[in-house]
């Protein structure tokens, strides 16, 4: 990703989209989260509201859903 903004109309990127799917990999891996499960689903919809929200940087996305997952805490 080179630009740290997020585009107009909250669309993403493939490289967008690549940094998404490597936080949530990287996430489910570390929680026990079981792909295609509701709990990985919910990962991927709070994933996709962070970055909407204007949270961009990887290491922060993976900070804020690991604070906010189902074993945070």
């Amino acid at each position: 990703m080179t630009d740290p903004t997020v585009p107009p109309g909250g669309m993403a990127y493939p490289d967008d989209l690549a940094l998404l799917k490597c936080v949530y990999d990287h996430v489910c891996q570390e929680q026990g989260i079981a792909d295609g499960s509701s709990e990985a689903a919910d990962l991927a919809a709070r994933a996709m509201a962070l970055f909407s929200q204007g949270v961009v940087d990887e290491a922060l996305l993976r900070e804020h859903l690991k604070r906010s997952g189902p074993n945070a805490g």
